[in-house]
């Protein structure tokens, strides 16, 4: 994760086409908005803009930005995992 002036190593703890929920050591605050990276099991790296939408003790859920293209990407491969 980045955003607010950090560089945030984390886990995925649930993935949709719309978002992520991810485990984290440090909190970022609601709204802030954040650039997450990370890969899928056949696809290359993805980077996708997103926006802090909730935050507990270790723990966050981001939305991607529906602007950002790259997040179609998570889609198409969602779409076909959950296919197989």
């Amino acid at each position: 994760i980045v955003g607010d002036g950090r560089r945030v190593s984390a886990t995925t703890i649930e993935m949709s086409s719309g978002g992520m929920s991810i485990k984290s050591a440090e909190d970022f605050s609601i709204g802030v908005p954040v650039e997450v990276s990370f890969a899928l099991m056949t696809l290359p790296r993805v980077n996708v803009r997103a926006i802090v939408s909730w935050n507990k003790p270790r723990s966050l859920g981001v939305r991607f930005d529906s602007n950002d293209e790259r997040r179609l990407k998570v889609k198409t491969w969602i779409d076909s995992y959950l296919e197989n």
